[in-house]
């Protein structure tokens, strides 16, 4: 079919969690869609799950975002397991168009970039 990439061609989704001082940092690698969704929410809940002070939900390597992803993202953000919910998404980014665009950027904090990252939650 002209113009689909077909399902062999899709590059995993996959997440690493790691400790950044009092935050937990998700990272996020390929498309955040309705197809990784669960794997996203999996690993955010396990984060969460160990109660730190923040999650950080890094988006630098994340490609693509769609309507379910950010819906996972808003579920994470509204966990009352944490206190704080931040997203790490540098300008440019096709994911950082669709979280300006839908107004989450007035709701969540937004770092441009893992060096912003570091040196906010880094110890």
């Amino acid at each position: 079919m002209r113009g689909s990439a077909s399902a062999a061609s899709r590059t995993p989704f996959t997440t690493e969690t790691r400790e950044l001082g009092p935050a937990l940092v998700v990272e996020m690698h390929g498309e955040l869609d309705l197809a990784s969704a669960e794997v996203a929410r999996t690993a955010l809940d396990v984060a969460a799950n160990r109660k730190p002070e923040t999650v950080i939900a890094d988006l630098c390597d994340v490609h693509l975002l769609d309507s379910t992803g950010l819906m996972v993202l808003l579920d994470a953000a509204h966990d009352e397991r944490v206190s704080d919910f931040g997203i790490v998404c540098p300008g440019g980014l096709p994911a950082r168009g669709v979280i300006s665009i839908t107004g989450i950027s007035e709701m969540l904090e937004i770092l441009d970039s893992r060096e912003e990252l570091e040196s906010r939650f880094g110890r």
